[in-house]
């Protein structure tokens, strides 16, 4: 079995708190925002009735998301054509 050396705990040492922090705060509040995307959340007071991708199919019945789509479709297909062009 191999033997771990001291320099390889303390290098494990030193960034452990940076991936707890990361876990936390990155992948902790991404995992959040997916929950309460799925739930019926319609106030200021939350309301975690899980509704699972209804919200989703609702927000496509609307018009003017529908409208933001298409505009941030156009603008990205028209930025990295701009950039591709220029670079």
């Amino acid at each position: 079995m191999r033997q771990v050396s001291r320099d390889r705990i303390i290098s494990l040492l030193l960034i452990a708190p940076s991936v707890i922090l990361i876990a936390v705060f990155v992948y902790g509040f991404i995992a959040f925002t997916g929950f309460s995307s799925m739930t019926k959340w319609s106030s200021l007071t939350p309301d975690f009735t899980f509704v699972g991708f209804n919200n989703y199919a609702r927000l496509f019945t609307i018009d003017r998301f529908l409208i933001s789509m298409r505009n941030t479709v156009n603008f990205t297909v028209l930025f990295l054509a701009a950039c591709l062009i220029l670079g």
